[in-house]
């Protein structure tokens, strides 16, 4: 389904904006910067979906000067908004201090950035769930023990990697509930070790036959 759904508390877009809903809205991706320029003025908005508006450089330059000023913001979903290595980087510094419970990132193109959005969720400090389904990440190489601790310390409880390319994981975070990773190759060199938290694990449609 498409459409604009907007939850407020006054009569006017502004302020008292609480959720705004532009995923999947036909022709959205040239109306984003009236859309990004509207949202400084929604200062209390709490939940932002952008889910597939395609972003161009200019744009997500754009958004990453104007998502710091949301600083009530907990429930980003920016899936297929075609998100890169260089975005996300620039995208992870704008909302590392927000108050952020939910983001989901799936369906973007960050194949180099598991590195980069496992120091993220480090710093998220309100962080629950985070979904990064289908956007190409890889692994060239272990996590290292420090970022790992750190990732295994946050208060995530949801978290979705699957259809990506991950051979290396960190400890998975101590309060996880929630582990989907469904479409991975998991072979042998996988090393993965779960939480004694967690009640549902999703590993359908994985290479399992040598673990």
């Amino acid at each position: 389904s498409s459409g604009i759904n907007a939850e407020y508390g006054g009569g006017v877009l502004g302020g008292s904006v609480v959720s705004l809903s532009l995923g999947r809205f036909p022709g959205m991706t040239r109306h984003l910067e009236c859309v990004f320029t509207t949202i400084l003025c929604c200062t209390s908005i709490r939940k932002l979906d952008l889910s597939f508006s395609r972003f161009s450089k200019d744009l997500a330059n754009m958004f990453c000067s104007v998502v710091p000023t949301l600083t009530s913001l907990q429930d980003l979903n920016l899936s297929g908004c075609g998100i890169n290595d260089t975005s996300f980087l620039k995208l992870s510094e704008s909302v590392s201090k927000l108050p952020l419970q939910t983001l989901v990132l799936s369906y973007n193109l960050m194949s180099s950035c598991f590195t980069a959005l496992l120091e993220l969720v480090t710093q998220l400090e309100a962080l629950k769930s985070l979904e990064v389904v289908g956007s190409t990440i890889t692994t060239s190489h272990p996590i290292s023990p420090e970022l790992s601790k750190s990732v295994s310390d946050s208060g995530l409880t949801h978290l979705d990697l699957s259809q990506n390319f991950i051979e290396h994981y960190p400890t998975f975070p101590s309060k996880l509930k929630s582990l989907v990773l469904g479409g991975s190759n998991l072979d042998g060199r996988t090393n993965l070790t779960f939480p004694a938290t967690l009640e549902q694990l999703t590993l359908e449609n994985c290479n399992l036959s040598d673990l």
